[in-house]
């Protein structure tokens, strides 16, 4: 199997693996496998693979981040964070007092860019499947297309009357909205009236 320039800097560099040493790699879906190096350059490098190893890495609570998005460094310290305590799905929003604001071609920028934060994220924890992170929108829009069920929806807020501990435990899914000071959804109806704990419309 070959490597391209980024994969080879990282078990090169980073890891500072060379020909004949061991390690394990996963493509984020078909699991981890167990490989060792046959060659490597500076630019490029060849591992070969053998068998699949059994991993239990990932939760079985299915968590699904609905994330205000911050600016710059705050973000990607997010996106990293969350994949390394196991969250499934990051689905980034727009806000109406938020101050960054994304037009069509850079939101897709920026979710390749989270992507590959959380990838580097799996390499470092363990996980071997990154979180899918969603391409930004609205928090509007996100409310009013969301099709997807959870045992809690919640909404994280500073100061809140309920504790987390007195929220049932959910069985197979989470879904939980939180955002940066300031963020709130652009129309109030829209907007849950629990300040913690709730259903989204």
């Amino acid at each position: 199997m070959h490597l391209n320039e980024e994969q080879t800097r990282y078990i090169g560099r980073v890891l500072r693996l060379r020909a004949r040493d061991s390690l394990a790699v996963f493509n984020g879906d078909k699991g981890e496998f167990s490989a060792t190096v046959a060659s490597i350059a500076k630019t490029s490098a060849v591992i070969k693979l053998y068998g699949r190893s059994e991993t239990t890495t990932e939760s079985p609570l299915k968590v699904h981040l609905v994330q205000g998005v911050s600016r710059g460094e705050r973000m990607d310290f997010v996106v990293q964070k969350a994949t390394e305590l196991g969250v499934k799905r990051i689905s980034p929003v727009l806000t109406e007092h938020g101050v960054v604001k994304l037009d069509a071609s850079r939101a897709t920028r920026r979710r390749g860019h989270w992507q590959k934060i959380a990838e580097s994220a799996c390499e470092q924890s363990g996980r071997i499947r990154p979180p899918l992170i969603d391409t930004p929108m609205p928090l509007t829009s996100w409310l009013e297309t969301r099709t997807e069920a959870a045992d809690s929806d919640l909404i994280l807020q500073p100061g809140a009357a309920t504790p987390m501990t007195s929220v049932k435990k959910p069985q197979t899914k989470v879904c939980i909205l939180i955002g940066p000071k300031g963020a709130s959804a652009t129309k109030k109806s829209r907007t849950p009236q629990s300040r913690d704990s709730c259903q989204f419309p």
